[in-house]
Parts: structure tokens; C-alpha cells; sequence
């Protein structure tokens, strides 16, 4: 959590200006983690709201027809929660169609799933294959091709999640998580390039965007997902990427992210009902953007997280100066100025450790007072996903870079607080600071 890292865009045949401005980029340093330099300007990411069409309400009379009784519509993943949600909408939507593309067979569950789909009106197949096997997906498109209306919408949603931290990594977890959303988007695009099709949507996630400690290699495919759209959408392809934010106890929320979820809720951002997800999906497929973020956010509750000096870069446009962050920085002054004009090292342990004690109690929701001062900070619940907060909360406070590892090393709010006391080096009014 203490490494920043920086991605910098260079032109696909950079002259030596780019050179120049990439070496000054790399002395000067700074806050700005995704940049791109186009020889002698300097271009930086920001989420911007988008258009009103999009986030407007659902509540309109002239809502497109977006899908056809005597059309085809692949849905690979076809058997996940997300999947079967988006079909049973697109069959109370008109679509006649649909192919869910799976590497299992139908468990109880999603039979009844189909049945319900097919109560609606819909032909439903339900084919077992892999779509990153190239012959397995050409033998798919074979059936639809001679025994189905013609394909005219692709939803690719499948997904394999394995949430690791970088050290735990190995080729054999991170292929399977990459997979999916790199060779089956690959071969997808390939199989169909002649196919006259009226949407190709990608299901990415907001991982690829703000991903949480373990999802390094989710955060890596679905990046993939955002950047292939563009490529896509550059060939005169449709093509969208959706950066979806939780579905509430659907699909992957539901099968085996729910502790990223929790991390996301605890910045602000909670999960969308299924209705609410839907009604997004349909005014993105009428506006069709090349990449759209889905995020139910509240902005306040993520500038008070992050604190004033550490909002990433990506936000800082969508957050204006609210009330939390004037709160968050009066906070940060406060402890700041109360230690600053303690009389007496003693004093000093008492305010920071009180401080402590009421941070802790605000990140494991516990009353300070049930904070022992003396007693593990892990016996408490505070695990390396809290601890990460924790730390992050404490860095903005205090003004100073707290690594990662300062909780498991100083595992108590008393030997954390000395340990902080010595690192921050303040003076008491009747001894001067060290220099």
C-alpha cells in the first residue's frame, strides 16, 4: 500500500520531446498516476459524469426497442447469476434467441432459470463449451448459423475470480482468471468479424479501475476488456465495455467476492439491485458508448476514506470541496495541533493513543471504548484488508507515510502510538524538535 505506482502512455512511435517529457515525469514524480504523453503535452485520467441520457431515469416513453423476436443474442458465461439475469430481462424484452454458452452442464438452479426464461417466450440453448477454445466457439456459431435466426448481440460476462495478493501469485492462478476475459474476448472478435451485429458488450468491472489488495489479476483482465473495446470500436466494430460495479447478491458478488465487496461499501460504493442494473444496461445499449463505469458512489463518504490528500487522481473531478473532505482535513489538523501542544511525552502517548483507539473503533464499527489498548489489534478483527484501511486512514491523519506492515509489527494501540511518536519527532514546548 506504500508503493504508488505510475502508468505512463507513450505514442505508438514517440519522438524524442516524448523522451524528454518522460524523464522529467519520472524526477518530478507527483501525485498523477495514469498519464499519457503525445509529444509535447501532457494528458492525465479523470472519471467525468456521464451523459444524461445514460444516467438519467428510467421513466421514458420512447425507450428503444432493443432487441428481435427473430434474432440470435450469445451470452457467454451463460449459467452465472449476472448471465441468467440479463436473459430472462432480454426474453421480457423481445429477444427470441438465446444462446448460453457454458463450460458446465445446467445445475437445478439454472434449469429452472431456463425454464422461467422460456416461460417468457424466448428459445433458449444452453450449450456446454469453452469460449477460449477456438473450436469449440466455431462449432457454436456452426449451429446458430444453420439452424437459428442470424446472430445480432454478443453479452460476454463470463469470469473466473481467484483473489490473491502479487506475492501469492503463480502462472497457474493467474491463467485461469485472465483467460476468459482475454482469449475468449479474442476469439469472440475473430469468429464473428463478418457477422452484421448490433452490440458486442464486454462486462468489465470497476476493478480494472480501483481494484482492492488481491485482485491484481482481475484488475489485469478486465483492463484488458476497456482497452480492447477502443481497438474494437476503432475497426468500425461495435463494441462496449461496461466497468459494473457489485450486483447484489448475483453472480460473482455472491459467489466469491464478497470480501472485496465489503472493502468497496466501506469507500462508499454499494451494490446495485438487479433492477437497477438492468434499467443501466438498457440506456447503455441505446446510447452505446465505448466504455461506461457503473457506480452507485457516494462521493462524500469516499473523500472522507481517502482523506483529503489521498483521493485517487482518476476522482478528483467528480469530487467537489464537500463537507467531508473540509471535515477530514479539520480532523487531521486537530490531532495534529492537539500533539503539537501537549506538555509532556506522557501527555503526548495519551492523545495518540486515544486517537488510535477512536480510528480503530470507526474502521471495525466498535465503539472506541470497547478498543483494549493493551490487547492485539487481530484478536479485535482487524484483518489485512481492515489493516490496509486502517493504515491508509492513519497515514492522511498523521501527515506521514505508515507502511503496510506497522500494524503486525506494533500489534497494539500502546506500541503503535510509541512507535509513532518516535517517527513523527515532535517537540514537547520545553525541548525543541530534533533536526
Amino acid at each position: 500500500a506504500e508503493l504508488r505506482t505510475t502508468m505512463v502512455d507513450l505514442s505508438f512511435a514517440p519522438d524524442p520531446r516524448e523522451a524528454h517529457a518522460l524523464v522529467f515525469q519520472i524526477c518530478a514524480g507527483g501525485k498523477e498516476d495514469r498519464i499519457a504523453l503525445r509529444g509535447d503535452t501532457r494528458f492525465v485520467a479523470r472519471l467525468a459524469h456521464a451523459s444524461s441520457a445514460i444516467s438519467g431515469t428510467k421513466d421514458d416513453p420512447n425507450r428503444q426497442q432493443l432487441f428481435s423476436s427473430n434474432a440470435t443474442y450469445l451470452i457467454t458465461g451463460g449459467l452465472g447469476g449476472v448471465a441468467l439475469t440479463v436473459a430472462e430481462w432480454m426474453a421480457r424484452n423481445g429477444a427470441g434467441y438465446l444462446v448460453l454458452l457454458s463450460r458446465r452442464a445446467p445445475s437445478e438452479e439454472s434449469a429452472e432459470a431456463i425454464r422461467r426464461i422460456e416461460e417468457v417466450g424466448a428459445t433458449v440453448t444452453a450449450v456446454r463449451a469453452d469460449v477460449t477454445r477456438e473450436a469449440d466457439l466455431a462449432e457454436v456459431l456452426k449451429t446458430i448459423r444453420e439452424s437459428m435466426p442470424p446472430l445480432k448481440g454478443i453479452m460476454h460476462t463470463a469470469a473466473v475470480v481467484d483473489d490473491a495478493l502479487i506475492t501469492d501469485l503463480s502462472p497457474e492462478r493467474l491463467v485461469p482468471v485472465m483467460a476468459p476475459k482475454i482469449t475468449g474476448t479474442w476469439n469472440l472478435h475473430a469468429a464473428t468479424l463478418e457477422e452484421d451485429l448490433d452490440f458486442f458488450v464486454l462486462f468489465s468491472s470497476v476493478a480494472a479501475l480501483l481494484p482492492q489488495p488481491g485482485m491484481g489479476s482481475y484488475a489485469a483482465a478486465n483492463a484488458f476488456l476497456d482497452s480492447f473495446a477502443h481497438y474494437r470500436r476503432a475497426l468500425g466494430k461495435p463494441a462496449t465495455a461496461v466497468n459494473w460495479g457489485a450486483w447484489d447478491q448475483i453472480g460473482l458478488a455472491r459467489a466469491g467476492m464478497g470480501q472485496s465487496a465489503e472493502a468497496y461499501q466501506r469507500e462508499g460504493m454499494r451494490a446495485f439491485s438487479g433492477e437497477e442494473a438492468l434499467d443501466l444496461l438498457h440506456r447503455i445499449l441505446e446510447n452505446n458508448p465505448v466504455q461506461v463505469i457503473t457506480l452507485p458512489i457516494d462521493l462524500d463518504r469516499f473523500a472522507e476514506f481517502h482523506g483529503p490528500d489521498d483521493i485517487p487522481p482518476l476522482f478528483t473531478d467528480l469530487i467537489a470541496q464537500t463537507s467531508s473532505k473540509a471535515a477530514a482535513q479539520a480532523n487531521r489538523s486537530e490531532i495534529l495541533g492537539q500533539l503539537g501542544a501537549a506538555e509532556s511525552e506522557k501527555q503526548r502517548q495519551e492523545i495518540l493513543e486515544a486517537y488510535l483507539q477512536e480510528l480503530l473503533g470507526r474502521v471495525l464499527k466498535l465503539p472506541a471504548q470497547k478498543i483494549d489498548r493493551e490487547r492485539p489489534l487481530g484478536s479485535m478483527g482487524l484483518d489485512s484488508l481492515l489493516g490496509l484501511e486502517f493504515v491508509r486512514r492513519l497515514s492522511s491523519g498523521l501527515q506521514i507515510a505508515v507502511p503496510a506492515t506497522v500494524v503486525f509489527n506494533y500489534p497494539t494501540i500502546k506500541l503503535l502510538a510509541t512507535h509513532l511518536l518516535r517517527r513523527m519527532q515532535l517537540a514537547t514546548p520545553e525541548q525543541p524538535a530534533a533536526v
